[in-house]
């Protein structure tokens, strides 16, 4: 008489026969049954190796790419507090590997903001729209290498957008016009600075800045990308100013006068919720709309939805 041999969860070897075989459960997991009996006073016999019905155990785990994105935070933040890399992202000679970081990035650490207020200050004094479009071209060509290769890149970026060329398939919708059309959320080089605006693919030129009173088109601009889900919109109210403790908004520009951060902005505006700007601790949100820059209440301001996810 023949019997088959069954592993229970708990360690122990069930015989069809109603008969039960104990084995620690950890000598298990390092044996291997050989599965026959060849009659009642034939005892399994083991050997070392894996079950098997389980898979062999790898010798290392991939790594994972949460954890991965956590690491690269914590240098990349480090590395932006140094002067000297800033100088290398505005020339487009680094890209950072995760957002949040870098001189458009607000920081509520005093020391860091000044650091990144600095950069930009002696940057922009000697470099002007050509050095900006190199950086942007360089900028892009980075993040789709590093898509192409897996490795790492923000989860939110800017992407470069010239002459007549279309929006990428993971633009982020911001907003949408009184009709129903698409809004996204844009950056130029506009008379010494960057400068937020919107695009879509119904406005003629493809974007639209305000700038000296006067809203402008440009041959080429940047176009915020990245999946919805990594990012929120924190509300301010009539006489709210945009303070964010303990949120990092999505980086945007600088004010090319106070040097404070320019963050990304949404605002229902004539019949659409139109995407827009706001320095850090203002209490109104800048729109382009009719030629013209207006100021509206209430906002939102754009932040990542969770710090370690960015």
């Amino acid at each position: 008489m023949s019997f088959i041999v069954a592993v229970a969860s708990s360690g122990m070897l069930a015989a069809s026969g109603g008969a039960t075989l104990r084995t620690p459960a950890a000598t298990w997991r390092e044996s291997n049954l050989v599965s026959t009996f060849n009659g009642y006073n034939s005892p399994p016999s083991y050997h070392h190796g894996t079950p098997p019905h389980l898979p062999a155990r790898p010798q290392t785990a991939p790594a994972s790419t949460e954890r991965i994105r956590s690491r690269a935070l914590l240098e990349d933040t480090d590395a932006s507090r140094k002067a000297a890399y800033l100088q290398e992202e505005l020339s487009g000679a680094r890209v950072w590997r995760v957002g949040g970081v870098g001189v458009f990035a607000y920081a509520e650490d005093v020391r860091a903001e000044r650091v990144r207020q600095a950069a930009w200050r002696e940057w922009s004094a000697t470099n002007g729209s050509d050095e900006w479009l190199h950086a942007a071209r360089l900028r892009t060509a980075k993040y789709i290498t590093a898509h192409e290769q897996g490795r790492l890149r923000p989860l939110v970026r800017w992407h470069l957008v010239e002459g007549n060329g279309s929006l990428p398939m993971d633009a982020l919708p911001v907003g949408r016009e009184a009709s129903g059309a698409v809004l996204y959320s844009a950056r130029a080089w506009l008379g010494g600075g960057v400068e937020i605006g919107k695009c879509g693919m119904h406005i003629r030129g493809g974007s639209a800045f305000t700038y000296g009173g006067e809203e402008l088109d440009v041959p080429f601009f940047e176009v915020l990308c990245g999946p919805p889900d990594v990012v929120e919109w924190v509300s301010f109210e009539r006489g709210a100013t945009a303070n964010l403790p303990g949120w990092q908004p999505v980086e945007g520009a600088r004010d090319r006068m106070t040097l404070r951060a320019v963050l990304i902005a949404r605002a229902t505006h004539e019949g659409g919720l139109q995407p827009c700007k706001c320095l850090v601790d203002d209490d109104h949100a800048c729109i382009p709309s009719g030629g013209q820059e207006s100021w509206v209440t209430p906002f939102e301001v754009l932040t990542y939805a969770a710090m370690f996810r960015r």
